[in-house]
């Protein structure tokens, strides 16, 4: 028999115990609640049982839940599978690019695969249009310039491979006809030869130069973007929470990082495992020996654009996502574009006291309406309580703190160092 995942407690007077689901029935499970609900009780409620039956788990932490005592008290057992990704920390700071597309632990002077090169640069785009709303600041000429500069970054990553070396391509002419030399694509070389430097008006180069930079002065401004995004290797390994049963903890505290850094990271995350799950043979995900991977998401909005809805599209049905969204009509007008499609990946849906819904103010605290799917049937509503399973130790039974921190990776002036000597492996 599967394992069981606890809903919640019944309310009902006649009913006693807690109602359960098994956990190969649990399907992705959307949640609604106001700041004053215990729906991020609820959340976690759920990411502890998940981890204990063997899920391996993607878990982004934006307010401290799962901070370093809350892991310390988790099971030794538990605590061998866990990694933690906080960009706030100091002493080693792991790297995200997204232009790396190799394996963890491969060789810089790899050549990279152009499929998924291509990939990459196309996540990255729409993160600069979540960030930026390319609609109306954007347009084919931006696209042709914007793509064609990250093609020839990620050309030759030896020389500078990462997203903020595009304002080196735009704005160094010796580094662009080194990385022209480099680049095997004759299509993006000759973009660049015999389009952009001969094209005027709008669509002149010089025209383009402010335009494309200014759109990346997060990545070059914000300390901690530039020390994560500027590392010429991706440390952080999402592949084996897919495949195994690793639990990565993406800590991106607002108070730690600021908020423009959070929502950023947030997005480059989600498309780093967009591109993880894209390589990956479906029945490599969905291995008949163990649970599905986890995607654990607080607070939606922080987390929406393209990347994501195009996450849930193609790999809805293999990896499980648990996802809070505080109030669904501020979720509806800020993401009128993704609202319904997003929805649609959602059998499962609980709501808390919120707002948005006045048919809910009774509820209490803890309590919740929760309307599942089961066997492509969805169940009665039940009305459940809170319950927190427990799964800490006693403290005699931790014999040595753990670090749990990513080990690989660069410190500040590593990064700093680093970046200021792109470009020197000139002709």
């Amino acid at each position: 028999m599967a394992n069981k995942i606890i809903l919640g407690e019944s309310t009902h007077p006649l009913v006693y115990g807690n109602a359960s689901l098994d956990l190969n029935d649990f399907k992705n499970t959307l949640i609604f609640g106001d700041s004053q609900s215990k729906a991020l009780d609820l959340v976690n409620s759920f990411t502890k049982q998940f981890i204990k039956e063997g899920s391996g788990a993607i878990i982004f932490d934006i307010d401290d839940t799962y901070n370093d005592e809350f892991l310390e008290n988790l099971p030794i057992e538990l605590q061998s599978r866990i990694e933690v990704f906080d960009p706030s920390h100091l002493e080693l700071v792991p790297g995200l690019n997204i232009l790396d597309v190799g394996d963890i632990g491969e060789r810089i002077d790899i050549t990279p695969d152009p499929n998924k090169i291509t990939l990459s640069i196309d996540c990255f785009y729409n993160i600069i249009d979540r960030i930026y709303n390319l609609k109306v600041t954007g347009g084919p000429i931006f696209e042709q310039y914007f793509k064609n500069a990250l093609k020839l970054v990620a050309a030759h990553p030896e020389s500078g491979g990462t997203v903020a070396d595009i304002c080196r391509i735009m704005s160094d002419e010796d580094f662009r006809s080194f990385k022209e030399a480099m680049c095997d694509d004759k299509n993006v070389v000759d973009f660049w030869e015999k389009e952009a430097l001969k094209s005027g008006g709008d669509a002149s180069f010089e025209n383009m130069i402010i335009y494309i930079t200014s759109k990346m002065t997060p990545f070059i401004n914000n300390s901690i973007l530039f020390r994560v995004t500027a590392q010429p290797k991706t440390t952080v390994d999402f592949k084996s929470c897919i495949v195994g049963d690793k639990i990565l903890f993406v800590r991106l505290n607002t108070a730690k990082i600021g908020g423009e850094a959070q929502h950023i990271l947030a997005m480059l995350a989600m498309a780093q495992i967009e591109l993880v799950l894209s390589d990956l043979p479906k029945y490599e995900i969905m291995s008949p020996n163990k649970p599905k991977p986890t995607i654990v998401i607080p607070h939606l909005n922080r987390f929406i654009n393209k990347n994501f809805v195009n996450l849930l599209l193609q790999f809805h049905k293999f990896v499980r996502f648990i996802v809070f969204a505080q109030n669904s009509d501020v979720l509806k007008i800020e993401n009128q574009d993704y609202y319904q499609e997003i929805k649609s990946y959602f059998p499962n849906e609980i709501k808390f006291r919120n707002s948005s819904d006045p048919n809910l103010n009774h509820l209490k605290d803890n309590q919740a309406i929760f309307s599942m799917h089961l066997d492509d049937l969805n169940s009665e509503p039940l009305l459940l309580k809170v319950v927190n399973p427990t799964l800490e130790v006693t403290a005699h039974q931790i014999t040595n703190k753990p670090n749990f921190y990513i080990k690989d990776g660069m410190t500040e002036p590593e990064v700093r160092k680093m970046f200021d000597e792109h470009g020197k492996l000139l002709f």
